[in-house]
């Protein structure tokens, strides 16, 4: 693990500055030079991230020795510190969708089997809550996917800006949406996904180019469910929900 680096480069620092005091002590008091220890000789010689244009300086001047090994390991930190933060970023773009900021499919699953597992311990359940978008694919064919796209960025702004910080929000594929609702209850819950349907309806009417509707299916879960189970359970849910509006509107 990259971390695991920091504390052998602060064991180095020490160890460098420890050599320096004995070099310092042991050269004054005897008039000779003072070999580093042999860790320290390693840090020094092994850390080739020395500052640009500095090179490693001769055996007989300890005290160079050591400022450029203070260097190596300081450029070292720098260097891994970057690339620790470049392997979050990384790994944060693997798990988040790039259209609306939301989790993908893979973050939501693994929010999900974090969820579950917390609730088989005890931890409060919850509710899954999966969206489909009504009317989104006319969207498409008459306005283009540009329009398309742009319709998805609003809807996932809408979902995940009305969700709390314990909860999560995802689009993990074409215009399906999820809401995974911590310690919520199904009647609750169905209250929050009617006042998201309302409030995309709306969003819609006035900013898209063509009014757009969600349907949802909401189901809690304790623990005791599969995700396939859970998600397929929503699935059902949802396409009730979608034929009770179509019916509705006929």
């Amino acid at each position: 693990m990259l971390s695991s680096d920091r504390p052998s480069a602060t064991r180095s620092r020490t160890a460098i500055k420890r050599a320096a005091a004995a070099a310092g002590a042991g050269g004054a008091a005897t008039g000779n030079v003072v070999p580093l220890m042999p860790s320290v000789a390693i840090a020094a010689t092994a850390l080739t991230a020395a500052p640009s244009g500095t090179a490693l300086p001769g055996e007989t001047d300890p005290q160079h020795v050591v400022d450029w090994a203070l260097a190596a390991v300081a450029e070292a930190e720098r260097r891994v510190a970057a690339l620790e933060a470049r392997i979050s970023f990384l790994e944060s773009l693997s798990v988040t969708d790039e259209l609306t900021g939301l989790l993908n499919r893979r973050g939501f699953m693994t929010t999900l089997e974090r969820a579950l597992a917390a609730a088989r311990r005890g931890a409060p359940g919850g509710v899954l809550v999966l969206c489909d978008l009504d009317g989104f694919k006319s969207v498409n064919d008459r306005f283009g996917h540009a329009a398309g796209d742009d319709v998805l960025r609003r809807v996932g702004t809408l979902l995940g800006g009305r969700i709390r910080r314990c909860d999560a929000a995802a689009r993990v594929g074409g215009d399906e949406f999820t809401l995974l609702l911590a310690g919520a209850c199904p009647a609750g819950a169905r209250r929050k996904a009617e006042t998201l349907a309302r409030a995309v309806a709306e969003m819609t009417a006035q900013e898209a180019p063509a009014p757009v509707g969600l349907s949802f299916g909401a189901v809690p879960f304790t623990g005791g469910e599969s995700e396939a189970d859970l998600l397929n359970a929503a699935d059902m849910a949802m396409y009730v929900e979608k034929r009770r509006r179509m019916t509705g509107r006929a």
